[in-house]
């Protein structure tokens, strides 16, 4: 295959991808390199897909633990206002509530690097090795 071809081809693969027809590309004669493209090609796949559902938990654990925190904050406020009995139950759940989400920005911090390292290695190995 020229090098015209192989970039026609390549072109094209990145460009059924931008408008979502992407399909494993076919870049040579030899079926064995075919088979490695197609082997990377999938793994891209499912790389992509891991990242989709990391960033999905990591928004959704955000929204979680904050959503935790506010009603941490209720139930010490609503401690406040109530006798002493239940003033204590209240008190002993918003503190729960509250210490649960004290290691949020930590944990989405990881996330976030988890997706970032991830993406790195989809863009960079595994896209620069199928084209």
């Amino acid at each position: 295959m020229s090098d015209f071809e192989t970039a026609f081809v390549s072109t094209k693969q990145r460009v059924r991808e931008a408008i979502g027809q992407s399909e494993p590309p076919s870049l040579s004669e030899n079926p064995e390199l075919n088979d490695k493209i197609e082997r990377l090609y999938t793994q891209k796949v499912a790389y992509e897909k891991l990242i989709e559902m990391t960033i999905k938990y990591r928004e959704q654990f955000e929204q979680i633990t904050t959503t935790q925190n506010q009603l941490g904050s209720f139930f010490l406020e609503a401690s406040v206002k109530e006798k002493e009995d239940l003033w204590r139950k209240l008190q002993k759940i918003g503190e729960s509530h509250r210490s649960m989400s004290k290691y949020r920005d930590a944990h989405v911090r990881h996330y976030d690097q988890f997706i970032d390292t991830l993406t790195t290695f989809k863009e960079k190995a595994i896209t620069d090795a199928i084209t």
